[in-house]
């Protein structure tokens, strides 16, 4: 089992243990052979080589790493650490430091002889079959009978101003191959998966229901300490485009909602740029940093809309964009004329007309302007194509605003809800190519082709896409760095199968991607990059 020189690391040993397709993942050298393993030998295709049985810290797995893929943890800490900023990465890290001070042996993975804790190979065979031993039910149904449903803080790129409900299910930590650690989940889990099986939230609410939300409770004012599932990195206010330089800012007042992952960048171009922007959102402390470049805070939607002439609107999906229109305080309670509304939101052509008509009623303008791009870094350069369709004065009065955001902005006409099919149209075929991408992939890996020299062949050929290189470096660096949403993808993916729905149209292709993307999800990458769909793709 390992090398004629000797194994490199004793049991007891606390390493970085990676595998292919995850960043490092603190860990411990144990004894595999221990009786409490229900999997004391390594797979049969390991046991020629030089391998650790590793326990790792946060996720509570096992499993058969080759020696060539074990670091020490102190010497490599510093440079591991910089590549994961996942919520459970971060949880690891303090539990495997909490043991280097305390010595505690549960935190190390040393347990009593009977506690049967499961291996990497065997839960990943559950997340597929389902089977559990009597033991495992037996547990299961004591569990459920005993334990209450955790209640959980609504993510707000989902159900922003809704009142608190039931959490969501929750996956045990996913895992692939026997010598593949647990894959760096953005959320700890508080609760087990028997616990949570009844407890799933409640679909987005029907059209009709959007008309009811100014019943609810407003939730504007919720403090700063709200979390949310995103680690997202800090936008460098300092860095300022030679772009954002060379254009000439609107006079006009304008205002923008929702600084997530892309709002905050194209906040960044709007503000460098020299326009006059009013702020708000949900978090607070999101728009500190914005505020001293120059931005004003506003305390609820509707006050962004009173301050300014044209308010540009970035959520996560429809129901978190019916919520800002219609809820208490939302932006219908300041419309009126000439005051303009434009939505940059992927969403579906009926929210779109929903909207639409609720702010004409009132007097105001409206017009989609969704995205499209590879994720925050064109955003950050300010290189992403806006697709509008609406009121063309308004789109005409956001030309500067456009040029600060965009490469292109280009009008396919009058009528709302074009825009929408048009950006979900393109979203559905980008979608399509990085499922393709992470099967090619993970065929070469299969196959003992090397994944560097297909990237390189594609870079040459006539397949050459900046999108396709780079959702396939990050394939084979493993880190998957959140750049764009996997699960805004899935939910693009979506929305274009309600899309073709409606008329009726086969799109047979998408539909198998959208199920491949969704087992992502299952498998807990939702908020990593999209091209963590890769994972997915290796069973």
């Amino acid at each position: 089992m390992t090398s004629s020189s000797g194994p490199k690391f004793a049991i007891g040993d606390l390493v970085w243990a990676k595998m292919k397709g995850f960043s490092p993942w603190p860990g411990r050298i144990v004894d595999g052979s221990q009786t409490n393993l229900r999997s004391p030998k390594p797979p049969g295709n390991l046991r020629q080589k030089s391998i650790q049985c590793v326990y790792f810290f946060g996720s509570n797995n096992f499993g058969w790493i080759q020696e060539d893929a074990i670091k020490p943890y102190t010497e490599y800490k510093e440079q591991n650490c910089k590549l994961n900023k996942s919520h459970a990465f971060k949880e690891a890290i303090e539990k495997i430091e909490e043991f280097m001070k305390t010595g505690d042996p549960a935190l190390a993975g040393i347990v009593n002889s009977g506690s049967n804790l499961p291996s990497i190979d065997e839960e990943i065979a559950t997340i597929f079959t389902g089977n559990k031993s009597d033991g495992e039910e037996k547990k299961t149904t004591t569990n459920a009978t005993t334990t209450p449903t955790t209640t959980q803080q609504r993510d707000y790129s989902r159900t922003p101003f809704g009142k608190s409900k039931a959490g969501k299910k929750v996956s045990s930590t996913p895992a692939n191959d026997e010598d593949v650690p647990p894959p760096p989940a953005k959320r700890a889990k508080s609760s087990s998966i028997e616990e949570n099986t009844n407890s799933l939230p409640a679909k987005s609410p029907a059209k009709t229901a959007a008309r009811n939300i100014l019943n609810r409770q407003s939730q504007y004012l919720l403090d700063s300490n709200s979390t949310t599932i995103n680690d997202q990195t800090e936008v460098d206010m300092k860095n300022v485009s030679a772009k954002s330089k060379t254009i000439q800012a609107s006079s006009l007042k304008f205002g923008f909602i929702g600084l997530g992952l892309m709002g905050q960048r194209l906040l960044k171009n709007l503000l460098n740029s020299g326009h006059q922007v009013t702020i708000w959102n949900r978090t607070p402390s999101k728009c500190k940093d914005f505020l001293k470049a120059g931005a004003v805070k506003a305390t609820t939607p509707a006050d962004v809309v009173a301050a300014s002439d044209i308010v540009f609107s970035c959520l996560a999906d429809p129901h978190a964009v019916k919520e800002i229109v219609f809820g208490n305080c939302g932006i219908l309670a300041e419309i009126r004329s000439p005051k303009g509304y434009v939505e940059m939101t992927t969403i579906d052509a009926d929210t779109s007309n929903d909207i639409s008509e609720a702010i004409l009623a009132r007097g105001g303008r409206f017009l989609e302007a969704p995205l499209i791009g590879s994720g925050k870094l064109q955003a950050e350069e300010g290189n992403l194509t806006v697709i509008a369709s609406g009121d063309k004065s308004l789109f005409d009065e956001c030309n500067s605003s456009f040029q600060a955001i965009s490469k292109h902005a280009f009008y396919l006409g009058s009528q709302v809800g074009d825009a929408s099919k048009m950006n979900l149209i393109v979203s559905m075929l980008i979608g399509n190519l990085i499922g393709s991408l992470a099967e090619s992939m993970a065929l070469a890996d299969r196959t003992n082709l090397s994944q560097k020299d297909l990237l390189e062949i594609l870079s040459i050929s006539p397949l050459n896409c900046a999108t396709l290189i780079s959702k396939g470096k990050s394939m084979i660096d493993g880190g998957f760095a959140t750049e764009m949403p996997l699960t805004h993808m899935q939910k693009d993916l979506r929305l274009a199968l309600q899309l073709a729905e409606v008329y009726e149209h086969p799109i047979p292709i998408t539909a198998s991607t959208n199920e491949v993307f969704k087992h992502a999800k299952h498998l807990g990458y939702s908020e990593h990059d999209v091209a963590a769909v890769y994972i997915r793709s290796r069973f």
